[in-house]
Parts: structure tokens; C-alpha cells; sequence
């Protein structure tokens, strides 16, 4: 064998060892800094919160026991859900 198929197996073994282990890598810690971002929203969530829910509903959180929320959707109307459903808060808007 020649020198540049040496060459030319070494550039594959690094190639393989990048595609196999650091782009995991990588994406295991930006998975661990999306969770992280997440747990710090829902642990700020609060009881007179108006949020978003992930099928478009809108309310505000009325008691929060857990994982569990009492949404209010409409007048004298009470919804349970899953924090995990929130995906935000909705803020006022300060010039109304």
C-alpha cells in the first residue's frame, strides 16, 4: 500500500470518530440546555399567570398542585392540565 492510502484511511477513521461520538456530544448538551431552560420556565409559572398552552388555548393558572394546573379558559370555567402543555406565558402588553 502507498503512503496516501494510509492517508486516505486515517482521514475515514476521523471522520467516523467525529460523526460518532462528538456531534452526540453536542447534541446531548444542547438537549440538557433546552431542558434546563424549560424546568427554569415551569418552575416560574404562578397562580394569576395567563399562558399558552400547546393547542392554542389561553388562560390563567388558578392553582398549581404539581404537575397539575387548574386553567381558567372562560367565566366559571375551570380546566385541569399538565404544566408540560404550557409552551408560554403571555405577557400585557404595558401601553394598553
Amino acid at each position: 500500500m502507498h503512503l496516501i492510502d494510509y492517508l486516505l484511511i486515517a482521514a475515514l477513521i476521523v471522520l467516523v470518530v467525529i460523526y460518532v461520538v462528538l456531534i452526540p456530544i453536542s447534541r446531548n448538551k444542547q438537549m440538557k440546555q433546552q431542558k434546563a431552560k424549560m424546568d427554569k420556565f415551569y418552575a416560574s409559572l404562578s397562580k394569576d399567570d395567563e399562558v399558552l398552552l400547546r393547542d392554542g388555548i389561553t388562560g390563567v393558572i388558578e392553582k398549581i398542585n404539581g404537575d397539575k394546573i387548574k386553567l381558567k379558559v372562560a367565566s366559571n370555567v375551570v380546566v385541569n392540565v399538565n404544566k408540560y402543555g404550557i409552551i408560554s406565558k403571555i405577557e400585557e402588553e404595558e401601553n394598553e
